[in-house]
């Protein structure tokens, strides 16, 4: 039997900061119905313009960089497999891979169908600007 929530008229709005906000413009980028609005403030549109600058590395470390704050030490012996993974699929060369190409949501702006409330500062130093403007 399919679960019915009779507490929701099934449209659906997204807003969160950073992370969050990022998440939000991954779920739009999808084109999901019931998606009506997303409040994306200070998030990324595209995890490769958030570690590199035309092809320049911004940090010393990529996507399974995270992971170590969220592991437990016996997730990241069960998860080496993964974590590899995430080096080998984010070369700190700059080099645009199939794994960025997954996380671009600008490329599937196109398939938005929700109004997009973009929110930015200019001192956010974690993710510049320029997330915002491709995002546009």
């Amino acid at each position: 039997d399919r679960a019915k929530a009779t507490w929701t008229n099934g449209r659906t709005g997204m807003i969160g900061k950073s992370w969050d906000g990022t998440i939000a413009n991954g779920v739009a980028a999808t084109g999901v119905k019931g998606l009506k609005t997303i409040v994306p403030i200070s998030a990324i549109s595209s995890w490769y313009d958030y570690y590199f600058a035309k092809g320049a590395p911004l940090y010393d470390s990529g996507p399974d960089w995270l992971s170590g704050y969220v592991d437990s030490p016996e997730a990241t012996a069960k998860c080496a497999a993964v974590q590899q993974k995430l080096v080998d699929g984010a070369p700190r060369t700059g080099d645009w891979t199939k794994f960025w190409s997954e996380r671009d949501y600008v490329k599937d702006a196109s398939k938005v169908r929700a109004s997009v409330f973009l929110v930015h500062g200019m001192q956010d130093l974690n993710v510049r600007t320029k997330n915002f403007g491709q995002w546009w």
